[in-house]
């Protein structure tokens, strides 16, 4: 990751999105103060799985997506949260003291990383610092199990559509997703082959289409509705090309 010297306007709105913000004003000036502003590229680890305190990340994310994630002993890995703008990253280790979690950019992005030792002692010594804290860790933690219950009760054809929608960028007029399928894959729980044949289906169905090394959404609104009713890719088509 590079340093950048300022926090930059997409940074300072990303700040005024997050829990961060809220605290009183002495503990987010106190923040700030020792706010760095870091560029990584595109599956780049900002912190590995680790017991080490000196391995934690605590900060948010500027611009970009970026995942937190678990590793196998054989290798498998399984996505346990997404973090886009505004989002912060690292407290449950803050806390927890140990970062059994790893977390890498999914796509190019911006994270402003903070000062562990300023945001324990805020925590420790401010109890507005400390209940908003303890409520911003159980959101992340419902937000988990969201995550979970997704991989384990809907298919992967449905999970797929998910991911396609979570990851899609506006540019030229259209949708589009520009991860791999093994990164698609490791956002899901899956493996690659399956997710290959998951996104051939709903190539078949016309709800996208690959061009070069992009992914094009051409039917967004179907991909929502299979993603959130588990009706098959085919079905999900026409009823969002039929009138209600």
């Amino acid at each position: 990751m590079s340093a950048i010297p300022a926090l930059s306007a997409a940074s300072l709105a990303a700040w005024r999105q997050c829990f961060l913000s809220s605290l009183p004003s002495s503990a987010g000036s106190a923040l700030l103060e020792t706010a760095i502003e870091l560029e990584a590229a595109a599956g780049q680890v900002l912190q590995p799985e680790s017991d080490l305190p000196t391995t934690r990340l605590i900060g948010f994310v500027s611009t970009g997506v970026v995942r937190s994630y678990i590793s196998s002993a054989r290798g498998r890995e399984v996505t346990i949260r997404h973090a886009k703008s505004g989002d912060v990253l690292g407290l449950p280790g803050l806390i927890g003291q140990r970062a059994p979690a790893a977390i890498q950019a999914v796509t190019d992005c911006r994270v402003v990383r903070l000062s562990v030792t300023t945001m324990l002692r805020l925590a420790r010594t401010d109890p507005d610092v400390a209940w908003s804290v303890s409520r911003e860790i159980t959101q992340i933690m419902f937000g988990v199990q969201d995550m979970l219950a997704d991989n384990v009760f809907k298919s992967v054809g449905e999970r797929v559509a998910a991911a396609l929608l979570e990851f899609a960028r506006e540019q030229d007029g259209a949708l589009v997703v520009r991860i791999s399928q093994q990164e698609i894959a490791d956002s899901i729980g899956s493996v690659r082959e399956v997710v290959a044949r998951a996104l051939g289906q709903l190539r078949s169905a016309g709800l996208i289409e690959r061009r070069g090394q992009r992914t094009i959404l051409c039917n967004p609104g179907a991909l929502a509705l299979l993603a959130r009713e588990e009706v098959p890719a085919s079905a999900a088509a026409r009823l969002v090309r039929s009138p209600v």
